[in-house]
C-alpha cells in the first residue's frame, strides 16, 4: 500500500484506510442530514482518495462520480465547482490506473 505525501486525510496517510473510510462515511451521513453541501462534495472525494489508495478504482470513480453529482447542484460555489473538476480529474485518473480503455 502507498502511502500519502501530500498531508491529506491524516488517517490515511497513516495506513488506516478502515477507519478513514468509517469517518468519511459518517461525514457523508452528518452532511445529509444537515444539507452541508461542502460535506456532501468533500466526503465522496475523501471515500474516493481512500479507495485509490488501495486500488478500488471501481469505488473510487463511484465516489468521485458522486462527488461531481454534488457540486453540480445549482448553490454550489466556487470552492465546489474547483472541487467538481478536481473530482473529475480523478476519475480519468482512476480509469486510467484501472487499465480502461476509451
Amino acid at each position: 500500500m502507498r502511502k500519502r505525501n501530500d498531508g491529506e486525510h491524516t488517517y490515511s496517510t497513516q495506513n488506516n484506510i478502515e477507519r478513514s473510510i468509517k469517518y468519511f462515511r459518517e461525514y457523508y451521513s452528518l452532511s445529509s442530514k444537515i444539507e452541508n453541501i461542502e460535506g456532501l462534495v468533500d466526503a465522496p472525494k475523501g471515500l474516493g482518495n481512500c479507495y485509490m489508495e488501495i486500488g478500488d478504482y471501481a469505488e473510487a470513480i463511484k465516489n468521485y462520480e458522486k462527488a461531481v453529482q454534488r457540486a453540480s447542484v445549482k448553490n454550489a460555489g466556487p470552492q465546489e465547482t474547483a472541487k467538481k473538476v478536481e473530482a473529475l480529474c480523478q476519475i480519468i485518473k482512476s480509469h486510467i490506473l484501472k487499465g480502461d480503455e476509451g
